[in-house]
């Protein structure tokens, strides 16, 4: 095992400190895989007759299926909808909801807030927007 030698600014006689190993280590560092998944079989290519052409362009498939595309069609009911159901049609939280809400007021949109009968909340979209 490799020593140290430690002198102090004092007039002591040296100290010799063991040099630690990994070997005195309750668990040694164990190699990880380098790359994507390192050992995972490749992907086989798909032959060119598999391959799906879309008809409509990719921009407007995409901004029909998330969820603040989801939350812009809710509010277009003509009663609004409560935030309840627009947390079970999401799965977010009630702060991302709202800050959904700030986006689509930033992108133009009027969005207007009531109560219903109930006196829950209720968001729809302005009827002149």
């Amino acid at each position: 095992m490799p020593t140290i030698t430690r002198t102090t600014a004092k007039s002591r006689p040296a100290q010799v400190v063991p040099k630690p190993t990994t070997s005195r280590l309750k668990h040694p560092p164990q190699k990880r895989p380098v790359g994507k998944a390192a050992g995972a079989p490749k992907a086989k290519a798909q032959p060119a007759s598999a391959v799906v052409v879309s008809a409509s362009p990719p921009g407007a498939a995409k901004s029909a299926r998330t969820k603040k595309a989801l939350i812009a069609a809710l509010l277009q009911r003509p009663d609004g909808v409560v935030m309840a159901e627009l947390m079970s049609a999401t799965g977010w939280q009630e702060h991302s909801i709202r800050a959904a809400l700030t986006g689509l007021r930033r992108d133009g949109q009027e969005i207007v807030r009531s109560r219903d009968a109930v006196g829950a909340t209720c968001y729809r979209v302005a009827k002149g927007a």
